[in-house]
């Protein structure tokens, strides 16, 4: 080890002052990692309150885009579509996928084995809207409209660019192989 570098157990580290990690490069303690998670948690909180604006525009930008024709583009529903509405059918009326396994944590689709969280956020909405293309399509939608503020916090997390992270989260937003797939 580096006699130089004092461990950061060693050292008090103020909730004021922010956390420094290159003068620390290995030596980290748990409440060093906290503290930094909870620094993290408030830079973050406080991008949130200033872009508050932008981030609700990149959403209605993102939700329209993805909303506007949600039942007519594609005119129709394509194999993963049918597969995600078949296991919510399912899951829907008798609580097991279509080979009968009782709420499964991976279900194997069609064509493939595949996490759940899309099979189990449909069943909502085709409770709701019926085996329709709106039934099937809206969670996509949903988490396809939530996807470019998660692109905007990892690339600020990254590069520490605001102007960057709302550039990609804008490309995102609009990126016509991120709606239509």
């Amino acid at each position: 080890t580096d006699p130089s570098v004092e461990p950061l157990s060693t050292t008090i580290v103020s909730h004021s002052t922010p956390f420094d990690r290159s003068r620390h490069s290995r030596h980290f303690s748990v409440v060093d990692l906290v503290l930094y998670d909870k620094m993290t948690t408030e830079i973050m909180a406080h991008i949130i309150y200033q872009m508050g604006f932008v981030f609700s525009l990149v959403v209605l930008l993102s939700v329209v885009v993805r909303g506007a024709f949600i039942s007519s583009v594609p005119p129709e529903l394509f194999g993963d579509e049918i597969d995600v509405g078949y296991q919510a059918i399912s899951l829907l009326h008798t609580g097991r996928d279509i080979y009968g396994q009782i709420l499964p944590t991976y279900i194997h689709s069609l064509a493939e084995w595949r996490a759940p969280l899309l099979m189990y956020a449909t069943v909502p909405t085709i409770a709701i809207f019926g085996n329709s293309e709106l039934g099937v399509r809206l969670p996509e939608v949903v988490f396809g409209s939530l996807a470019p503020l998660l692109l905007f916090f990892l690339c600020y997390q990254t590069t520490k660019s605001r102007s960057l992270s709302l550039i990609t989260a804008l490309l995102l937003a609009i990126a016509p192989w991120h709606i239509l797939y």
